[in-house]
């Protein structure tokens, strides 16, 4: 009977210190994953939160980050260059002023490009977004203006208009480009003014003669 009790109480022994082993492991990992959550400020249902310590409250004023961005309770962020950007569900930024989401490789995909955006010319560069300063000239000979005006190396011209972007290559990245093309097709198109009476085919933008019977070009009428 001894025995058994001696039996029952080393068991009953075993196990509370199973429990307790068990238990502060627990702990330990739990404050492990904590140290490991970095300090930042995040968008979350459509509100600003701070993450402190493995702590979310909301955020209830702005915050700038040690690199010199700020970040707004309203979800914008300024960075040190003026250019600014606006947080999304998901997006998280630590304490460093550092994109800790995929926002970062969503960004580094965009391509840098100037663009019109509520009537006002912008630059997109590296991800941020800043005003247009001065004309520029990309890498096909384009020129683009702070106007939204756009010089082709041809000489023909282009407006921007909300939404419209140009890649530094010179590449319209919206559909303005094949809408200008058949702008300029349907241009040259009329330019035509003048043909010959006898030989319609003929065609010429100024007063010239036919290259077939030699009669002068008249105006269409």
């Amino acid at each position: 009977m001894k025995n058994f009790r001696f039996g029952l109480t080393r068991t009953v022994s075993l196990l509370i210190l199973l429990l307790t082993v068990s238990s502060l492991s627990v702990n330990a990992q739990a404050k492990k994953n904590t140290s490991t959550m970095k300090d930042c400020c995040m968008m979350k249902d459509g509100k600003m939160m701070v993450m402190k310590d493995g702590k979310t409250m909301p955020m209830e004023k702005d915050m700038v980050m040690k690199n010199g961005t700020t970040c707004m309770t309203n979800g914008e962020c300024m960075m040190k260059d003026g250019s600014k950007m606006m947080m999304k569900n998901g997006d998280c930024m630590d304490m460093n002023g550092k994109m800790c989401t995929n926002k970062v490789k969503k960004t580094s995909m965009m391509k840098d490009c100037c663009m019109m955006k509520d009537g006002k010319m912008m630059v997109m560069k590296d991800g941020k977004t800043m005003p247009m300063e001065k004309d520029m000239v990309m890498k096909n000979g384009t020129t683009c203006m702070t106007n939204g005006e756009c010089i082709m190396k041809d000489g023909s011209k282009m407006m921007m208009k909300n939404g419209d972007c140009m890649e530094m290559s010179g590449k319209m990245c919206t559909d303005k480009m094949k809408k200008m093309k058949k702008t300029k097709t349907s241009n040259k198109m009329a330019a035509m003014d003048y043909s010959c009476p006898m030989h319609p085919e003929i065609t010429s933008d100024k007063p010239s003669k036919c290259t077939k019977c030699g009669m002068d070009l008249t105006k269409k009428k």
